[in-house]
């Protein structure tokens, strides 16, 4: 009787196991789903609203060429009050807002408020000396939805042929501009600036 108690319970547990691992599976399965399907939809937002002219790199590209800009990037999801970049990391990634709004701090002074289709982290496209570094920290205001590009997936756009010659002259531009900028500022990072402040609560710290 006890080894038959024995055998039942190993059978148990083992069912048991299976049932948990089968539902982790699907679990897994359902996550991956939900993501891509807001990955889907963040990209087509950012399409219908045109919203990468919103970032002075881009503002001239044609509908197509955009188009092949947003398929280029990542959604990226942050919880109220997290970090997305802070002030002195590396800069390897442009982010596009699509839902939600993010704080800007140089150092502990709240500087800019960034709202939905904002678009910051330029710097990250054309690193001064080939390094890119943050200028201040983002954090998220609310639960945030963001598009993201990446220096690399940029280059190969710009490789490829994709952008056209207005989009690679306005990067060398402000190349030169953030160049000339930081020099002036003794090598600080750049401080975010919106493009437009019709779309955005702006504030910029004054420099001495």
């Amino acid at each position: 009787a006890t080894h038959t108690r024995i055998v039942e319970t190993i059978q148990r547990n083992s069912t048991q196991n299976r049932n948990n691992y089968v539902k982790k599976i699907q679990k897994r399965q359902t996550s991956r789903r939900n993501s891509l399907h807001q990955k889907v939809e963040a990209r087509k937002k950012a399409k219908q609203l045109n919203a990468l002219k919103n970032c002075k790199i881009f503002e001239d590209l044609d509908e197509e060429t955009s188009n092949k800009v947003v398929d280029k990037m990542e959604l990226e999801m942050y919880d109220s009050g997290a970090d997305i970049c802070k002030q002195g990391d590396v800069a390897d990634l442009l982010y596009l807002i699509i839902v939600g709004s993010c704080q800007v701090f140089i150092g502990t002074e709240k500087v800019a408020v960034l709202k939905e289709l904002s678009v910051f982290g330029e710097s990250a496209l054309f690193g001064i000396d080939g390094v890119a570094k943050r200028g201040g920290t983002v954090t998220a205001v609310n639960d945030v939805q963001l598009l993201s590009l990446t220096k690399a997936n940029f280059d190969y756009l710009v490789e490829s042929g994709a952008l056209n010659e207005k989009c690679t002259k306005k990067l060398n531009q402000m190349k030169v501009e953030r160049a000339k900028e930081n020099k002036r500022r003794g090598h600080l990072p750049s401080l975010p600036v919106a493009k437009d402040k019709k779309d955005h609560i702006y504030f910029k710290k004054k420099l001495t």
